[in-house]
């Protein structure tokens, strides 16, 4: 029975700590954003829930204008 258990807190560490890591990861951005290497508008509207990312940072003239250390106000659209 330990045996038993000791597997079940194993799997649930390993597969379920790094479900939460993701979901945490996909969401819950903070309302300001510092852009970081590689991410793009899209990416971080995606990952942050936040269609209005453009709307909201009237000084992104251009999708392409996001560079790594542009501050973003994030709204996300989740309640």
């Amino acid at each position: 029975m330990k045996r038993v258990l000791a597997v079940l807190v194993i799997f649930h560490v390993v597969f379920g700590g790094s479900f939460a890591i993701r979901e945490l990861r996909k969401g819950a951005c903070e309302e300001v954003y510092v852009v970081r290497d590689g991410e793009t508008l899209q990416s971080i509207s995606e990952r942050c829930n936040a269609p209005f990312i453009l709307i909201d940072n009237p000084h992104v003239l251009d999708t392409d204008d996001v560079v790594p250390g542009t501050v973003l106000t994030v709204r996300s659209s989740k309640g």
